[in-house]
């Protein structure tokens, strides 16, 4: 994989609002999501949706009382629990992961980012698949019935390894991981996930990573699994769109319905069965 790809641009990233360099606005909801997901970080569909500052608190305004009772959460990682791939990937035996250079605190940091991203993508895909709803819906929301004594798990040990941006990283792995779709090979999608950003750190893990999925895409098994996640996480989001108030903001930026879309789509699906399928690996 080569190309003539200048490390120094900005054409091929996602616009988004970083949790280091957002505004106390944008933290504060930030803060709410992670304590109330239990984990240390903010997805980028999150991060992305703040660089539009009024949708983003007009979002959480609607969906966040779902979150605080625990509505999304709890829906979102009964949904998850009920789908993986027919056959799991290859386990990676101690001698195989210390040449992949995850041994020790490396192997902790990894199986963390992994447990992190496992209990976030869930909610983050019930969550915007229940604002797509509420938008293309006119029906005056229901109150919401829930208790007031949820209480969100334990916060997987933070913090992450830190993301490396898509522009510092070497040409080969950035097309590395532009491969992980195992789409179209020609171009670079501007969308990168996250979690590839924090193991950017071991990239030989990520090219093991990408040797053993490779399979799992060409006898669509990923693709039955994400399609089947997806499907019922939209069941559900139908149920819970009629509880959330309209989103004018939102429903009014086309640009943002159809990133949104895309996440919703493609991208937060497959990470989620990706992600569940690697963690078990390194059990």
């Amino acid at each position: 994989m080569t190309s003539k790809f200048d490390a120094g641009t900005d054409a091929f990233t996602l616009l988004e609002v970083s949790e280091a360099d957002a505004p106390q606005s944008v933290q504060a909801i930030y803060r709410d999501i992670r304590r109330l997901s239990g984990v240390p970080m903010v997805a980028l569909i999150f991060r992305h949706i703040a660089t539009y500052p009024e949708i983003f608190e007009e979002v959480w305004k609607s969906i966040g009382p779902l979150f605080r009772g625990g509505r999304i959460q709890d829906a979102a990682w009964r949904i998850a629990r009920s789908v993986s791939l027919d056959k799991p990937l290859p386990g990676l035996e101690p001698a195989a992961r210390d040449m992949l250079g995850l041994a020790g605190r490396d192997l902790e940091m990894v199986q963390n980012t992994l447990d992190a991203f496992n209990r976030a993508n869930p909610v983050n895909l019930l969550a915007v698949l229940s604002l797509l709803a509420r938008v293309q819906s006119d029906a005056p929301p229901v109150a919401p019935q829930h208790g007031d004594d949820w209480r969100p798990p334990p916060a997987i040990p933070g913090p992450l390894p830190q993301m490396i941006s898509p522009q510092t990283m070497a040409p080969s792995l950035r097309w590395l991981v532009n491969d992980f779709g195992f789409g179209d090979r020609s171009k670079l999608d501007p969308v990168v996930p996250s979690l590839f950003r924090h193991l950017a750190h071991w990239p030989r893990y990520l090219a093991a990573l990408h040797v053993s999925l490779l399979p799992r895409f060409r006898d669509h098994s990923i693709a039955r699994a994400s399609n089947d996640l997806q499907k019922a996480m939209i069941r559900e989001a139908a149920i819970v769109a009629t509880n959330l108030p309209p989103l004018k903001r939102f429903a009014s930026t086309p640009q943002l319905l159809d990133t949104v879309s895309q996440f919703s789509r493609d991208t937060i699906p497959m990470m989620t069965v990706i992600g569940h399928a690697m963690r078990e690996s390194l059990a």
